[in-house]
């Protein structure tokens, strides 16, 4: 992501971010797992499917404009500890 990102910004043709997702809850997950993971995140939950869209939108828009080469961590604060 920085290589490319650095490369692309040289030229002014773009900007490379990335999302690292944490835990994401889906339908075929069973719920021992849901709990168990849930556990081990300060936010004691897995995010939802829906949840994703928001870093997605800031990512696309020009509220991020400036940003390029950056990781946004979206794990519910499981890198954190």
């Amino acid at each position: 992501v920085k290589y490319l990102s650095y490369l692309l910004s040289r030229n002014s043709k773009g900007r490379i971010n990335e999302i690292v997702l944490g835990g994401v809850k889906h339908s075929t997950h069973k719920s021992e797992f849901i709990n168990n993971y849930s556990t081990l995140v300060p936010m004691n939950r897995m995010c939802d499917e829906n949840e994703i869209t928001g870093p997605i939108q800031f990512l696309l828009s020009s509220e991020s404009s400036y940003m390029t080469g950056s990781s946004l961590v979206y794990d519910g604060g499981y890198l954190s500890i």
